[in-house]
């Protein structure tokens, strides 16, 4: 018999509801970081290496 038929239907309705938010989590975090922006076209990816690059060029010019 496994774990999960020995289990009470609270446990079950728990473990169901958990793993639901986890993935509604985890669909938004995937859609939000592929999905592109309106007016650049740029997905999170090349807006997150943009804006540090940026950041490194400008530390570059204020380090001397």
């Amino acid at each position: 018999m496994s774990i999960f038929a020995r289990m009470k239907i609270f446990q079950k309705i728990v473990i169901a509801i958990f793993c639901f938010f986890m993935g509604m989590m985890i669909l938004v975090t995937v859609v939000a970081h592929t999905k592109r922006s309106g007016s650049t076209g740029m997905d999170m990816m090349k807006i997150q290496q943009a804006y540090q690059d940026k950041v490194k060029k400008s530390d570059e010019l204020n380090v001397r």
